[in-house]
């Protein structure tokens, strides 16, 4: 690349010598609108394609409303698990008609069971509108499991969710709660 300088009148300053230069997009850059998450890569990219996606959920950055986010559950018929050290803070949407959707991955090698193994203490999702988190391939099943939280869902003025085809596991056995919502609307649980 040679570069050359302008003055007001058009004159051309002297150009320069030739260099090179490199672009890269940086973990939560601009990738569009669909995102990747994948355990089974071996590092942790962009999230920009199944072949660059993060290593795991805690790993996401950069979405926005409208966004879908894609979690690996690995090929059908196996799992995937995501270690979530207590909630897992998920991006909030700006509006019931401008969500972010957490989504299991469509294709065949990503639309096996993702496993959100709690490593810490908490419950699985806090504080979070707008969004939908679903495990639905369009099979019937749940492709999202939940292990070892002791609860799904807390919140205060909570509006605009939907959680769907998700395996709660034994989440809110021995006295622990399935939800803690204080206020809010909208919010839809389904299979």
């Amino acid at each position: 690349l040679t570069v050359a300088a302008y003055d007001a009148a058009g004159n051309t300053s002297a150009q320069s010598n030739a260099f090179t230069f490199t672009t890269s997009v940086a973990s939560g850059g601009s990738c569009g609108t669909t995102w990747y998450v994948d355990s089974s890569v071996s590092s942790s990219g962009n999230g920009c394609s199944w072949g660059t996606a993060w290593k795991n959920v805690t790993n996401i950055v950069g979405v926005k409303a409208g966004d879908s986010v894609y979690i690996s559950g690995g090929s059908s018929g196996s799992s995937q698990t995501y270690n979530v050290p207590g909630n897992w803070a998920l991006t909030s949407g700006s509006s019931a008609s401008s969500r972010i959707t957490y989504q299991i991955g469509q294709d065949s090698a990503h639309n096996g069971t993702a496993i959100f193994n709690n490593t810490g203490s908490g419950d699985w999702i806090s504080g979070v509108n707008n969004v939908t988190v679903s495990g639905n391939t369009g099979d019937g099943q749940k492709h999202f499991k939940l292990t070892n939280y002791g609860g799904v869902f807390e919140g205060t003025n909570i509006v605009n969710d939907r959680l769907m085809y998700i395996d709660f596991g034994n989440v809110g056995l021995d006295n622990w709660r399935v939800m803690d919502i204080r206020g809010g609307n909208g919010i839809e649980i389904d299979h």
